[in-house]
């Protein structure tokens, strides 16, 4: 996905753009998932992302363990 230079490049940089600005956004994963995609995450994919809750935040708070 990262280095495919077929026709759906387009489609496959689109889906980065929109995963990178869900991982860098400073607010509830769960939420912003579903204003970014339009769907209701799957019951399981919607329970982690409630446990991340905020990405950034949960980087930040990672990057102290370290």
């Amino acid at each position: 996905m990262l280095d495919d230079s077929s026709e759906s490049e387009k489609d496959m940089q689109k889906l980065k753009d929109k995963l990178t600005d869900l991982m860098h956004y400073d607010a509830d994963l769960y939420t912003r998932f579903k204003e970014v995609f339009g769907v209701e995450p799957n019951p399981t994919k919607a329970d982690i992302m409630k446990q991340i809750g905020n990405p950034l935040a949960r980087m930040h708070e990672m990057f102290d363990y370290i």
